[in-house]
């Protein structure tokens, strides 16, 4: 267990340095996530308004749900 938790430290501190010497690509990686948080999270804000609205789309939002569930 010590070995690959020396391991994964090692690892981080490489991608650490990695990043320090490219920031550019992890203020990309920065935006890339924070857009996805917000795509997703608006995805259940519409599904949230959609079954508030009426239950007979409780089929669309499971349509939707499944499609959002589904790895990018």
């Amino acid at each position: 267990m010590a070995s690959i938790s020396t391991y994964s430290v090692s690892s981080y501190i490489i991608s650490l340095w990695l990043s320090s010497s490219s920031v550019g690509v992890v203020v990309v990686i920065v935006i890339v996530v924070v857009v996805v948080d917000v795509v997703l999270i608006t995805i259940i804000i519409i599904i949230v308004i959609i079954m508030k609205n009426s239950c007979r789309h409780s089929v669309v939002v499971a349509k939707i749900f499944l499609i959002a569930k589904q790895p990018l």
